[in-house]
Order: C-alpha cells, then structure tokens, then sequence
C-alpha cells in the first residue's frame, strides 16, 4: 500500500529553503547561509520548529567560527533542544523517547561544556540512554555516531585510552551500516591516537598505523587537502614514507 503526503505550497517553500541551508552550512558557505538564514527568520519567526531549526543551524554557524564562542553555541542548541523538550533531563534519566535532533543537541551541549570530567560524566549517561534506545528500538539514530565521537574525544583527554579504542570500535562498527562518510575519518584518527598512547608490540604498531593511513585515505579522496596533508607529514616522520603507499 502507498501513501502520499501532501504538503501545502507555502510548507514546501520553507522546507526547501530549509534544505538550502543545510546544503549550505554542510559545504562551509557561511556567509550565504547566514544570509538565508536571516532571510528564513524574516519570514516563519522563531516559534515552535521553525525556531529549533534557526537555533541549530546557528549554533553550527558559531561553532564553526576560527574563535568559537563555546558558551554561545552551547545556549543555542540548548535553545533548540527545549523548543520540543524542556524537559530533557528528566526524559534522558527516566529512559523517555527523544528524537534524533533531541539527542544531536544534548551531545553537542555537553561537548561545549569546558570541564572534562562533567562532560565524561554526562557522555555516560547518554551512552547508557543510546544502549537503552537501541535495545528497544533495534538501532542507533544517527546521532549515536556524532556523540559516540565526542566520547571518545573525551576519553582521550581524560586519559583513558582503553576505553576510548572501545568506544571507537563500537561506533566504527555502526557505520558500517550507513553508505555516508559522516564522522568515520575522525574516529579512525582518534582510534589511532588512542592505540598510539599504549602501543608495546609491533603488531599493535601496524593496528595504529592503519588506523592513521584508512584516515588520511579518506581525507584525501574527499578532498579535505590541508587536513590531509598534515596527516601524511605526521605519518611520514613518524612512521617512515613507504607507508603511504600501502
């Protein structure tokens, strides 16, 4: 059986602006999209979705800036996070449904906390909320993938290298079952910088270094030139030239 849903003609104009943002804010045209974005609050306001979906792509806008405001960018996901649930914190503890967007916001809120040891505290109890999901629902959302990244981010800065490689493992195996590049190169690099802090064995050497070359591959077929090209320099004075050809 197949359904058909209708949107209106003014509901399709904002969605493809709305989609027009995004394409923007992906591709790094910052200037455009906040342009089209002052454009799109001109238009609908900042009431209900219309306004979660201002906040959150502000929010990007700011935290891609060379001088971030943390606090700024953690106010407006926050912003976009309680338009639909005030009470999130209540949710997250009682195992309540949360959407995607819902738990890509308190990530990126809890990444923007400036102390370590809170921000691995409150990654833990939504690392136990994604198992929980997934158990109930039979998958992750594909927030899981981004916030299993600041995770593991956050272990390493904490010291904790073990875990961050397991928590690596996990979400690598995730994205096994999604076509999309996503996140993938950054957590094979943070893998490999985690195994790089206890390696002993030549064989645990190798596991690091392929975890450095599937990175520095990835970066550089999709172009990323100066994130790649570092890469290679670090690659190449620390573990030898003849490596980049494997």
């Amino acid at each position: 059986m197949e359904y058909e849903f209708v949107l209106d003609e003014e509901d399709y104009r904002a969605y493809k602006r709305r989609e027009e943002i995004e394409i923007q804010v992906k591709n790094h045209a910052w200037g455009q999209a906040e342009k089209r974005i002052a454009a799109y609050e001109k238009q609908y306001g900042t009431g209900e979705l219309h306004g979660q979906f201002l906040y959150f792509q502000r929010a990007l806008l700011e935290r891609a800036k060379s001088c971030p405001d943390r606090n700024k960018s953690g106010e407006l996901f926050l912003k976009a996070l309680t338009v639909t649930a005030p009470e999130y914190q209540k949710k997250l503890k009682g195992k309540e449904i949360l959407s995607n967007l819902e738990l890509r916001c308190i990530s990126e809120i809890i990444y923007c906390m400036e102390e370590s040891t809170g921000q691995e505290n409150e990654y833990r109890k939504l690392y136990d909320y994604f198992v929980w999901s997934s158990e109930r629902e039979g998958f992750f959302p594909s927030s899981y993938r981004t916030a299993m990244q600041y995770f593991g981010e956050c272990l390493y800065k904490n010291g904790k290298c073990e875990e961050c490689i397991q928590i690596c493992d996990e979400a690598l195996q995730e994205l096994t079952r999604t076509s999309k590049v996503e996140n993938r190169a950054w957590i094979f690099l943070l893998r490999a910088k985690a195994r790089e802090g206890s390696v002993k064995t030549e064989e645990q050497k190798r596991q690091c270094l392929k975890d450095y070359l599937t990175a520095y591959h990835i970066l550089s077929f999709y172009e990323e030139t100066e994130k790649s090209g570092a890469l290679r320099a670090f690659i190449g004075e620390n573990y030898g030239w003849e490596f980049l050809a494997e």
